[in-house]
């Protein structure tokens, strides 16, 4: 799958990866955790996933109804 991610996307995730990195530094555990949670969910392995559930939900699959608006955390 491919998808296109611009520089403010890019840039994005290096400010992910260094605020984790401050965060493990500091001891924040929390704060790192949070930070690395919103870097997963926002990864293109997440939205390579989103993607193909979308298939599968126009293709009337049993996956129908799972994106990630419709709270299947």
């Amino acid at each position: 799958m491919e998808v296109e991610r611009g520089q403010a996307a890019r840039d994005r995730k290096a400010a992910e990866h260094e605020a984790l990195l401050e965060y493990v530094i500091a001891g924040d555990a929390e704060a790192a955790a949070a930070v690395m949670r919103e870097h997963i969910d926002t990864s293109l392995g997440a939205q390579a996933a989103w993607r193909l559930r979308k298939h599968h939900t126009d293709t009337d699959s049993p996956l129908q109804g799972t994106g990630p608006d419709e709270g299947d955390a």
